[in-house]
């Protein structure tokens, strides 16, 4: 078997809610089953988009693109043939159809278990060819062994006569018929003809594999697209587009489940929205031949012109959507596959330049790369690479991404050359159609016709992700049982008695936004046990699965774990259970000694009886006790008391400084979509047979937490720096300008610890209906400074307490509107976190930059902090107190005197470990962007789960192109409600428009602006307001450069009887401005912050 290595680091996971794993006693152990938890378990099996490096010991998703390591080739020969990815080796090729009946193979595609799916052009037929390393074959003539295509010589190269005659090769599973009239599923060999013998009817042409695993296949001249199912190959459904006179040519199948279909010479791609039944259709025109269509990371498609020499973008998350772009590129010289490689560069190939030519993304030119005699299709594959196959020659060539230059040449001897451009790799459906990977493995139960149980699994499955299992048996490992779906923890229904039971688990990405812009997110595989249906009653006491009560406790509230034993046996029982708490983050007593904390119940249980063990549990961050107040009100001591108590435990208590391993375990995001942090417990008893391991998940909400880390992270960063200009003196430094920089920056973090610290640890804000907005710090000393490493770590460091302010603040609003469970607002304050928290990553991005900068310039001075230093500072300070422009400073950010004092003392307890290292830099900001990032896949989630309690409201606004310079007083919106609500019950003065601008209360009036028959409710806004907006929430350059741009307007509301209601349109705004004032925009220092003075939203 094959197995793909895939090694890359995704978000650290906790436990699910909480997992259990118990043993029961019983007297011989005669069920047949097996567990998969470790490493050596998962590689048992067959490992695609899947890995064990980045945690062991369980199944996540890779973050690198994956796929089955093989091309699938069509060649003139009426074959396919499969290469190795890594080698070029032909390792076996397979008919499409009886010898001599020239069916013209052209478009390949892969599906999900690595097989191929090839479209015959001129035969009017498909066939599926099984990839035999995922035993996907099938004992036709029951001989005991696959009869299939392989290099016997090993040479690299197929022979004549090791390819076998049409239907008897038993990878090749069967030839479905699409001919009108004659449609129809065969095995290979069955169909007694005619095929069709026709290039353009019916014409097979289009073909793509979508998240279910099932093919669609368009046609040129019947203009019909085939749903087939991917496992019988029988026609599901067929849709007629004949009437929208689309010749599909050929098609990828994006995220969503919608099909785009190139046109050919008529100019248009077919859009096909598979999610509706029956599928919405409707068309693209892009002005030019559409031939190559592929698909990026970024929800683009691009569209190649072949003799036209364009090349085509559309933004195909927008509806309709929107060509940002079409480029004349002359060096497209009858252009036809594209495809996008992970950095999403577009890759095209052009047959008559006989070039591959690569792109960035707005298409500029990076490299051309001659490969040979008409190239027509490129591919990358599961390494990374591009391949390119070519119809004027015998040759598939394989080129290296990072160096632009061609690795590997191979010839197919006797293929006659190529002619494909679909995805002969599998990385689109594994990658863009679906984020997904799977885990395939065998069990064996070592005796023939077994009966099979259940399969079982702990996983943890944030929102927006989902883990999915099959199962099918033999006998033999020749001939297979229909896969089922099964349900975690349920007995099979229809999977048949077998020796083997083959497991297929996938862990995909189910939304868009997740696999977008949180792509560190994944569904974690932490055990699979299968059983058989082999049964034998315990005859020991044991313990049913454990009950958590609240399922999702919240820190420093109570929660209870039930415990219930059960006792078959015909005596009494005493049953003593002892609860240990264990981790590393266990609690600390008074003088910071760790300590576990255990309890222990007795029962007396009857014989057949059941008795229930209580044990209940309360916990904060009971490791940081002196911190514990922040979590539940005012602090019991003082900050700097507090900030004492960091340096000792950052100093002495965790292994690794610059890793914060406190923070990193204990912010990660649950299916809850809140921070949490997991405690574990050790189940033990008098009774051997009874023994457990328990795991609860404590989440925190957010606005406890948030002043915590903002404490924390200002505090550590103040006192990581501190004493930095009084240690330049000391190194020889150069300057006042070096020393002042450092002062300010230092006295900046330290003074935020103070001021940030206050409004942070408030009550939740019932004032939240605003948008809480950024106010920058300016400090006019810094500005006047001269440029520099430090005044630039200065101003990333404002510029990070700006936004931290503001999240801090909007968090305390969605808090409060939770508690108001005001709707609407909880949607536009948790908007308007997720909006500042993105901002805050951009910000610790930035800033550890600024730091790398300003530590390479340190080095480069010979300023080098050793022990004797630091103490040579502590003993200036003993003897001198603070610098006076520190203390300057520090009284102009509003620091008493008595707290200018206390940090004297306070800088004096900086452990000799905690200050910088060169090598590892300051890693902390690294750790916090992972933190935030979680943060923002919770408000995310929060952000969908509120959403789904809202009317949906169809909106239209007029005007629908807004010129940006107009002077008219309204912009008029028309909400719409579906059937069964009344827009005479909205409440007019509920609504708003991004939350900034209210509805004004007349005049609004009750009609049928769209003509469709279902009322609408006419409102207005002032337009000079809309148009502020707009202009404070676009890229100006970028308009400049387009003269439109489509923005997206949000009408938010309610009925009178409190349901709440969104809506949301697309207009065009148009700027007629001279190009002379793109600098005025260009050089705007405000841009950023005014993008979160209005809506906070994707306009």
């Amino acid at each position: 078997m094959e197995k793909i290595l895939a090694c890359i680091m995704v978000g650290i996971m906790l436990l699910s809610s909480f997992s259990i794993l118990v043993q029961r006693g019983i007297s011989t152990p005669v069920i047949t089953k097996r567990t998969y938890t470790s490493d050596a378990d998962f590689d048992e099996g067959i490992l695609i988009g899947v890995e064990h490096e980045t945690v062991h010991d369980q199944l996540q998703l890779s973050r690198e693109v994956q796929t089955f390591p093989y091309l699938w080739v069509p060649n003139e020969d009426d074959t396919v043939s499969k290469i190795d990815a890594s080698t070029g080796r032909e390792l076996a090729r397979y008919r499409t159809g009886p010898e001599g009946f020239d069916g013209e193979p052209s478009r390949t595609t892969v599906d999900l278990r690595g097989s191929c799916w090839v479209a015959n052009r001129y035969a009017g037929t498909v066939v599926k060819i099984g990839l035999y390393e995922s035993n996907e074959y099938i004992d036709r003539n029951g001989n005991g062994l696959i009869d299939t295509s392989k290099d016997i010589d090993g040479d690299g190269d197929i022979d004549p006569d090791e390819i076998l005659p049409w239907g008897q090769d038993e990878c090749v599973l069967f030839e479905i018929v699409l001919i009108p009239g004659s449609e129809g599923t065969y095995a290979p060999g069955e169909f007694p003809g005619p095929y069709a013998h026709d290039w353009g009817y019916p014409g097979p042409r289009s073909i793509a594999v979508d998240a279910n695993n099932n093919v669609w296949v368009g046609t040129w001249g019947s203009m019909k697209f085939y749903y087939i199912d991917g496992s019988s190959g029988s026609i599901l459904k067929i849709i007629d587009v004949s009437q929208w006179n689309h010749h599909a040519y050929g098609a990828v199948i994006d995220s969503r489940g919608i099909i785009w279909s190139s046109g050919h010479q008529f100019g248009d791609i077919l859009r096909l929205d598979t999610t509706t039944d029956p599928p919405t259709i409707s068309q693209v025109y892009v002005g030019h031949f559409v031939y190559g269509l592929g698909l990026d990371y970024q929800g683009h498609l691009f569209a190649s012109g072949w003799t036209d020499r364009k090349l085509t973008k559309i933004n195909i998350t927008a509806n309709p959507p929107i060509i940002e772009w079409t480029l004349y590129k002359p060096e497209m010289r009858a252009s036809r596959g594209v495809i996008c490689t992970s950095d999403n560069d577009v890759w095209v190939a052009n047959s008559d330049s006989g070039t591959v030519t690569r792109y960035d993304n707005e298409g500029n030119l990076k490299a051309t790369i001659y490969v040979g005699n008409q190239p027509t299709g490129v591919g990358v594959d599961a390494y990374g690479k591009v391949w390119v196959t070519n119809l004027g020659d015998e040759y598939i060539k394989r080129i290296d991404p990072a160096t632009n230059t061609i690795d590997l040449t191979k010839r197919i001897v006797g293929s006659g050359g190529h002619y494909t451009y679909s995805d002969f790799t599998g990385i689109v459906i594994r990658t863009i159609t679906t984020k997904s990977g799977t885990w395939t493995v065998i069990f064996d139960s070592e005796e023939n016709d077994t009966p099979w149980g259940r399969v079982s699994w702990s996983s943890f499955e944030p929102k927006g992700t989902a883990i999915t299992v099959k199962v099918r048996s033999s006998n033999d490992k020749l001939s297979w049982s229909q896969w089922e779906d099964v349900t975690n923890g349920s007995p099979f229904v229809e999977t048949p008695p077998g020796r083997y039971l083959q497991i297929e688990v996938t862990l995909k990405i189910t939304s868009e936004d997740i696999w977008r812009y949180t792509p560190w997110i994944t569904p974690i595989l932490y055990d699979l046990t299968v059983e058989t249906a082999i049964i034998q009653q315990p005859t020991e006491p044991y313990i049913e699965p454990p009950i958590v009560l609240p399922r999702y406790p919240i820190m420093g509230e109570d929660y209870k774990i039930l415990i219930t034993v059960v006792n078959p046996t015909d005596s009494a029982k005493s049953v003593t259970l002892t609860l240990t708490e264990s981790d590393w983050a266990k609690g600390y007593d008074d003088e910071g000694n760790p300590n576990q904390q255990v309890q222990t119940q007795t029962k007396e249980i009857e014989a057949g009886g059941r008795q229930t063990f209580e044990f209940s549990y309360r916990h904060t961050w009971r490791w940081l006790k002196p911190l514990e107040s922040m979590m539940s009100g005012p602090p019991a001591m003082s900050r700097w008391d507090i900030a004492w108590y960091i340096i000792g435990l950052l100093g002495y208590r965790v292994p690794v400084i610059t890793e914060i391993r406190l923070l990193s375990e204990l912010l990660i995001a649950d299916e809850l979509g809140l921070p949490s942090y997991t405690y574990n417990y050790k189940v033990s008893s008098n009774i051997n047979s009874i023994s457990a391991d328990i795991s609860v998940r404590v989440t925190v909400p957010y606005y406890k937490l948030t002043g915590f880390l903002v404490y924390l992270t200002n505090s550590y960063v103040g006192l990581k720096f501190t004493g930095i200009g009084i240690l330049g003196v000391l190194a020889g430094a150069a300057g006042w300008a070096f020393l002042a920089g450092a002062a300010i920056m230092q006295a900046v973090l330290l003074a935020s610890a103070a001021t940030v610290f206050e409004t942070a640890i408030g009550t939740p804000d019932l004032n939240y209906t605003e948008i809480a907005k950024p106010e920058p710090i300016t400090i006019t000393e810094l500005e006047d400074l001269p440029e520099s490493t430090i005044k630039r770590m200065a101003q990333d460091s404002l510029a990070l307490l700006v936004d931290l302010r503001a999240l801090t603040t909007t968090l305390q609003r969605y808090e409060g509107a939770r508690r108001a469970n005001d709707l609407v607002w909880m949607l536009g304050q948790c908007q308007a976190a997720r909006i500042y928290t993105e901002k805050v990553i951009d910000d610790l991005n930035q800033l550890n930059a600024s730091i790398s900068n300003f530590l390479d310039e340190m080095e480069s001075v010979n300023i080098v902090f050793d022990e004797s230093d630091i103490q040579a500072m502590k003993d200036w300070i003993a003897n001198n107190g603070l610098p006076e422009i520190e203390v300057e400073v520090l009284r102009r950010l509003g620091m008493s005197e008595e707290d200018i004092l206390r940090l004297d003392d306070l800088l004096l307890q900086i452990p000799e470990s905690v200050l910088i290292n060169y090598g590892e830099g300051l890693t902390i900001f690294g750790d916090l962007t992972s933190i935030f990032k979680n943060q923002l896949l919770s408000l995310m989630a929060d952000e969908e789960e509120i959403k789904s309690k809202f009317v949906e409201a169809e909106v239209n606004c007029n005007p629908s192109t807004l010129n940006l310079k107009s002077e008219g007083q309204w912009i008029t919106a028309y909400i719409e409600l579906p059937e069964s609500y009344n827009v005479g019950d909205i409440n007019v003065s509920s609504i708003w428009l991004n939350y900034t601008i209210p509805a004004n209360l007349k005049p609004t009036a009750i009609g049928d602006y769209d003509n469709d028959t279902i009322p609408d409710l006419m409102v207005k806004f002032d337009r000079a307001k809309v148009i502020q907006c707009i202009l404070d929430n676009i890229n100006m350059t970028e308009l400049l450069r387009k003269r439109f741009m489509a923005v997206t307007l949000t009408v938010t509301g309610y009925l009178n009887d409190g349901t709440p209601f969104k809506g949301s349109t697309t207009i065009r705004v148009r700027m007629p401005m001279p190009k002379m004032a793109i600098q005025k925009y260009s050089n705007s220092t405000s841009f950023f912050f005014s993008k979160y003075f209005c809506g906070l939203f994707p306009l």
